[in-house]
């Protein structure tokens, strides 16, 4: 199991902090063009199929691996654009994970880290066996760089989208 910390902010998206079932959780676009991260990610990713193989795997790397690292090319890009031309580094954990500002200030409010904001990330590679085998990364800790535009929903307000509503007194009933 090998640690990464990013060099550089890369931009999270799917970030939830913590998720319904109060895990952390995020993802992170890997520029295709960062050659020394993607190194350091698949250097990672191999450190963890040796110790898998030897600890998980009965003394060989399953076929059919699953990865927590993709190629966001091979995802929807007219649903996901902003995948294009990145790599996806899937993090998760399920204790609390820090969050710091750029001068290594607590943030203490989650919502402040969000899909869209670029930070840098400090992750684990770990190989697992449950009901697939592969590798992961849990996420340990992230230090936000910058804000940016949001994905996904929850852009608008209640008072924007109810704006129009009228209430009649007899749909209370």
């Amino acid at each position: 199991m090998a640690k990464v910390v990013t060099k550089k902010p890369v931009r999270l998206t799917f970030t939830f902090l913590p998720d319904e079932d109060s895990v952390f959780r995020t993802s992170a676009l890997i520029p295709k063009k960062d050659k020394a991260l993607i190194a350091q990610i698949e250097e990672a990713i191999e450190e963890a199929k040796e110790y898998g193989k030897g600890a998980k795997w009965g003394g060989k790397i399953p076929r059919n691996l699953k990865i927590s690292f993709q190629d966001g090319d091979d995802t929807d890009l007219d649903k996901y654009p902003e995948n294009e031309g990145h790599f996806l580094l899937n993090c998760r954990s399920k204790k609390k994970v820090g969050l710091v500002d750029i001068d290594r200030q607590p943030i203490l409010e989650a919502s402040e880290v969000y899909s869209g904001c670029w930070a840098y990330l400090s992750v684990t590679s770990f190989a697992y066996d449950n009901e697939s085998k592969g590798v992961s990364f849990f996420l340990n800790n992230i230090m936000k760089a910058r804000d940016d535009e949001s994905f996904g929903a929850g852009s608008s307000s209640p008072d924007e989208d109810f704006a129009e509503v009228e209430v009649e007194e007899d749909d209370l009933i």
